[in-house]
């Protein structure tokens, strides 16, 4: 197959989930024997316009370059971006270099005979445009997928509360100029049928785990500190400031425990909720490469993820991998993860109280719960690693194009 990913966060470049899912499924498919494009719109000149890597043809087209000066560090600019993406300054602009990545990957398409097109519900130019009525997306001559990651009208939602109208019929046309849904989740699935509206059934196919992650990391016997640790950026969505409120009342019964908080993010707000009298007990280390991610799980007692909201945490295939035991959240995929009391546990993320219960609850039965560090692992190697999770997008796009051939592709 030849197949053509659009990604705006393709590495090298600064990445988030989108990126490193798509990285890795990328480069399996062209371990597979198939070949494999990335047209990657970027905002900034960092990276070459055409580069490969490890296999995959990487083209980077740049937008809004009219306006480039609005994307540096400067402090006036920063402000200006800001008031630009609170009024919608940028809107009409935003659609045409949209449609411009469009015309660019449909070149792409036919120069190289592209079988089937991935594209993602959030793009670099999403916040600019998404308050712009009635976008047309193109529908793209070869099969497409919209792949569910969390598009303007999700991220919206789940932090505010409301979605805008413009915004929710926006990112309702886009999964309408698709032929085809696939979703990283059932939760970020349920959310485009309830609340966008999309009558089209939305397939599920979870983020994949980078295997030498489990491989360098999978170690479930060996002696472990009395660290607990958080993996994911410092911010309020992902609850670490609800951690950080817990373990300030959970180290008064366990004084022997220290908290690592990996991740960037708002550090300083973070260090702001630690009490005073526990500071040398809360390490903030900033980003960490893999191996020293895993360095940190397999040693740690116990991990505590209590995210608000997320379609589909790669952070907790990493804890669960480790043997690791994982305190979870009840919200968003937590459930699709972990059976709660099985392999791993469930709180409420927004109950600080519950949180600190259910840590104590964990450093005080430890020793009964070596049983559940196995079982967390062998869910991840039985049903999450690469492998598995590329051999069925392998057969979902070829069933995509076998169906195109045969006049029968629906949704």
């Amino acid at each position: 197959m030849n197949i053509l990913f659009s990604c705006d966060e393709y590495p090298p470049a600064r990445t988030g989930g989108i990126g490193s899912a798509t990285k890795t499924i990328a480069e399996n498919l062209v371990r597979k024997g198939h070949n494999v494009y990335v047209v990657s719109g970027r905002l900034d000149r960092s990276l070459p316009e055409i580069a490969m890597i490890n296999g995959v043809t990487v083209y980077r087209l740049y937008l809004m370059q009219k306006f480039s000066w609005l994307f540096t560090n400067n402090c006036i600019a920063v402000n200006l971006h800001n008031l630009i993406l609170r009024f919608g300054l940028l809107a009409r602009y935003a659609i045409s270099e949209y449609h411009r990545k469009e015309d660019f990957m449909e070149r792409i398409i036919k120069e190289k005979q592209i079988d089937v097109v991935d594209l993602p519900d959030y793009t670099v130019l999403s916040k600019y445009y998404s308050s712009a009525k009635e976008l047309l997306f193109h529908r793209f001559s070869i099969p497409s997928v919209g792949h569910i990651h969390g598009s303007m009208s999700f991220l919206r939602y789940y932090r505010n509360g409301g979605i805008n109208s413009v915004m929710k019929a926006n990112d309702k046309l886009f999964f309408e100029s698709v032929d085809k849904i696939l979703s990283v989740s059932k939760f970020a699935a349920n959310f485009v049928n309830e609340k966008l509206d999309v009558a089209s059934k939305c397939d599920v196919i979870y983020n994949p785990l980078v295997s030498s992650f489990a491989d360098i990391a999978n170690n479930l016997h060996i002696k472990r500190k009395n660290t607990i640790v958080f993996l994911g950026k410092i911010i309020e969505t992902k609850g670490a400031f609800n951690l950080i409120k817990a373990f300030n009342a959970f180290v008064k019964k366990h004084p022997e425990y220290e908290l690592v908080m990996i991740g960037g993010g708002n550090i300083d707000r973070g260090k702001s909720l630690v009490e005073k009298s526990i500071k040398d007990k809360v390490c903030f280390t900033g980003y960490l490469r893999p191996e020293n991610i895993a360095a940190y799980l397999k040693s740690a007692a116990f991990c505590v993820i209590p995210t608000f909201f997320e379609n589909f945490s790669v952070a907790a295939l990493e804890v669960m991998s480790c043997g690791n035991i994982l305190i979870y959240t009840t919200t968003s995929s937590g459930p699709e993860v972990i059976e709660d009391g099985v392999d791993g546990f469930l709180v409420n993320p927004y109950n600080v109280q519950e949180i600190c219960n259910k840590m104590n609850y964990v450093a005080d039965n430890l020793d009964k719960l070596e049983e559940m560090r196995t079982m967390a692992a062998n869910k991840i190697k039985d049903n999450f690693l690469e492998n598995i999770i590329v051999n069925k997008l392998e057969n979902y796009y070829k069933e995509m194009i076998v169906r195109q051939s045969l006049n029968i592709l629906t949704q």
